[in-house]
């Protein structure tokens, strides 16, 4: 943990705020992941909302909470997701959310290697980390770390 002003911050602060930008824009528009990245003590907290539940609405509108167009819902609610469920789409769906999670955290560690603890330590989805073809950072092994 870093407190904002301290020497760690002064010299790796602007890397740990690009790369939580970073992730949070590639999850949204590539993604669209319901989540909200924040700094807090010098680590990357990302409130992940959740992945994609089979619906058209969240597809559109990534993030909101209340619902943004009642057609849209009463489609989702009846007719779409109902389709996506019964064929498993959405779980197609939820596998390309999870690579695009992971996407981003690893090429940010690569990019910045010097703060890969940071980046990965206090992650909500710290456990859809995994060395792949994008990295070789290991979300469960570094939270295993810092948390007991």
């Amino acid at each position: 943990m870093h407190h904002y002003g301290d020497n760690w911050f002064k010299k790796n602060g602007e890397d740990l705020f690009f790369a939580i930008d970073y992730c949070c824009k590639i999850w949204r528009k590539y993604g669209r992941i319901e989540v909200h990245g924040k700094e807090k003590y010098g680590t990357f907290r990302d409130e992940l909302m959740g992945f994609w539940d089979g619906g058209l609405h969240s597809l559109i509108y990534p993030g909101y909470v209340s619902i943004q167009s009642n057609f849209i819902y009463k489609l989702d609610k009846f007719v779409i997701k109902p389709i996506t469920r019964l064929t498993k789409i959405y779980k197609l769906g939820q596998l390309y959310q999870h690579i695009i999670y992971n996407y981003a955290i690893q090429k940010m560690c690569k990019k910045y290697p010097h703060i890969i603890d940071e980046l990965v330590m206090d992650l909500d989805g710290y456990e859809i980390i995994k060395p792949c073809i994008f990295g070789k950072v290991d979300g469960i092994n570094i939270y295993k770390k810092y948390w007991k």
